[in-house]
């Protein structure tokens, strides 16, 4: 048994001949094909010669996968759920041995004193706007850059429990792709006095130049949120142009389909904080159609990191 795996490109030519070229060889005792990470694009489960188990996605991207026991049955050893991490809990059966075939996200583990465990990778967004996202983050940046967004993006849904609660899943694809792009901004505190809070609302930032309210007391305008500075300063990322473009074209597409106007409203936000940071005058643009994209006007001299 050679315990390694040989991955093969396999392409139909237009004479009706198949082309079969290797790619790549890697360790493993087992594998198979699993709907985990995306929910049109299968990936590859492996299971290396140190028991441990990957995920190949993004074409030899790995992530490193740790399987826990459903904590909702801890009586039924059957059940397990999926988290990402760097090693695997066997639970007193020994190391994964070998995989079954895969059906849609859920296979079949054996362990080496022969105990099956049932497991389920359904780990992929169910957030339109998300999926959408992601389409396009393929369509345009090299898979290294795009890899490093669904990986972040995995790691805090993961630490949200998968939870398809609204916007949880926005809000985690949101901060992994500023955090790749190095455009973070500061998180204020929402303030427990409702006073303050209210300060924060968008009726406060409507409202402030209305006469009708000139002579009544108002809470103290809360300062605009900053980029998060890097201690050395560094250029912008190099891909941060096409993001844009594409960005910029999927929030066009939003914007005239009705039914999607929610959508449109929380995507905006994202594309302005990219928009500042290269061509500020796009997010002046999307200000004016959308207020509450963002906080103030947009400034090149306050967002650039150039």
């Amino acid at each position: 048994m050679s315990k390694t795996a040989s991955i093969f490109s396999i392409e139909h030519k237009a004479d009706r001949t198949m082309q079969v070229t290797p790619i790549s060889e890697m360790p493993a005792i087992s594998a198979t094909s699993l709907r985990a990470t995306r929910a049109n694009i299968w990936d590859l489960l492996l299971v290396k010669p140190s028991g441990e188990l990957a995920l190949l996605t993004h074409g030899l991207c790995e992530l490193p996968v740790q399987l826990r026991y459903a904590q909702d049955q801890p009586q039924d050893k059957s059940r397990m759920d999926t988290d990402m991490d760097m090693s695997i809990v066997s639970e007193g059966h020994g190391q994964v041995t070998s995989v079954q075939t895969g059906q849609w996200g859920t296979t079949t583990l054996i362990h080496e004193d022969g105990w099956k465990s049932r497991v389920t990778f359904d780990i992929f967004p169910l957030d339109k706007l998300v999926r959408e996202a992601f389409q396009l983050l393929a369509l345009i940046l090299p898979t290294e850059v795009t890899f490093n967004v669904h990986r972040l993006f995995l790691e805090k849904w993961s630490a949200r429990t998968w939870s398809t609660a609204p916007d949880v899943e926005f809000e985690c694809f949101s901060s992994s792709l500023l955090t790749v792009f190095g455009l973070q901004v500061e998180e204020a505190p929402l303030p427990s006095d409702p006073w303050l809070r209210l300060a924060g609302s968008i009726s406060h930032q409507r409202f402030l130049e209305d006469p009708a309210l000139r002579f009544l007391s108002a809470p103290p305008s809360l300062p605009p949120l900053r980029p998060i500075s890097d201690a050395v300063p560094t250029p912008p990322h190099p891909m941060l142009a096409p993001l844009l473009y594409g960005m910029h074209t999927l929030a066009e597409h939003l914007r005239l389909l009705v039914p999607r106007q929610d959508d449109l409203l929380k995507f905006v936000s994202i594309v302005c904080r990219v928009a500042v940071t290269v061509r500020p005058e796009w997010a002046d643009y999307w200000k004016r159609l959308v207020p509450t994209a963002m906080s103030d006007w947009p400034s090149s001299l306050t967002f650039s990191k150039s």
